[in-house]
């Protein structure tokens, strides 16, 4: 049991991460209709922001989370005034293409920065912890992971579903030109869900750092899951990406402890697969807003 307990342990992280790039993606996708296929590199500019703050400028650890979500606000904005709103209304294909060259643009541009090899981002945070005496050990930046997380996705939960930024989304979704009448003005919330997606994303890639280390193609797993989480818990559903992304983290660490890790991607993409066949909308979703 101890061995188990140890393996859930560790998918919460997985889960964790999973859900705050998925919830990125769900925001600027189901509003929007963007699909943002460079938003890994996003999290993966997150991790280079918390390694610049520790290792270049010795800031602590902490204080490069916020940092980093703030730096991805601001990277998200530039993306969505320069890039993606000429692309509005062209067809999805134009957008996808740019996305891909945006992974390119962020990759290489990694690269000739930090170089190809991987960076280790040092926290000082001191030994793992042994949870309640039973036996399992985390570190603790797996523990402050869990913590931000758990404190963060029901903020963002209830952002979207009770605030007039929420609501302003969810009308725009629905209806862009009813939302337009009532005086909803889609470039400034485009501007916003794209730095709401890019803030999550940063930060996720911070989190992740001292854990995973750090690399320019650190992000393309961690993207292709989170589409992979948007699809199962069904496009637009925040709540079916919350449960999705969980379930996908804890089902990997435990088919990864006993199967072996080269089976977790066989089983990601089989549950899409399977998603697909079965229950196309996915677990939770119904329509193709965030709710």
């Amino acid at each position: 049991m101890t061995e188990l307990g140890q393996y859930l342990a560790n998918g919460l992280v997985s889960g964790a991460i999973y859900v705050l790039v998925a919830l990125g993606l769900a925001i600027v996708f189901s509003t929007l209709d963007v699909v943002n296929f460079a938003h890994g590199q996003l999290f993966m500019l997150g991790g280079y922001a918390a390694y610049v703050c520790v290792v270049s400028l010795d800031l602590p650890y902490l204080l490069s989370l916020p940092v980093a979500a703030l730096v991805l606000a601001v990277v998200g904005l530039v993306i969505e005034r320069l890039v993606f709103r000429p692309l509005y209304d062209r067809p999805h294909l134009d957008m996808i293409l740019v996305s891909v060259g945006l992974i390119q643009i962020f990759q290489y541009g990694a690269s000739w920065i930090w170089g190809i090899e991987a960076r280790e981002v040092p926290t000082g945070m001191g030994p793992s912890v042994e949870i309640l005496g039973t036996g399992m050990f985390l570190s603790r930046e797996r523990l402050l992971l869990i913590a931000v997380a758990t404190l963060l996705i029901p903020v963002v939960a209830l952002l979207l579903q009770r605030t007039l930024f929420g609501k302003a989304l969810h009308a725009i979704a629905d209806d862009e030109e009813g939302a337009a009448t009532v005086g909803i003005h889609r470039p400034t919330f485009a501007s916003l869900a794209f730095i709401a997606g890019a803030a999550l994303a940063g930060l996720a890639g911070a989190l992740l750092a001292p854990i995973s280390l750090v690399s320019p193609s650190s992000g393309a797993e961690v993207v292709i899951k989170a589409f992979v989480i948007l699809i199962v818990g069904g496009i637009g559903s925040i709540r079916g990406a919350i449960s999705a992304g969980v379930l996908l983290g804890l089902a990997e660490a435990v088919l990864g402890g006993y199967l072996g890790y080269r089976y977790v991607d066989v089983f990601a993409f089989g549950l899409v697969i399977i998603a697909l066949i079965v229950r196309p909308q996915g677990l939770l979703g119904r329509a193709t807003r965030p709710v």
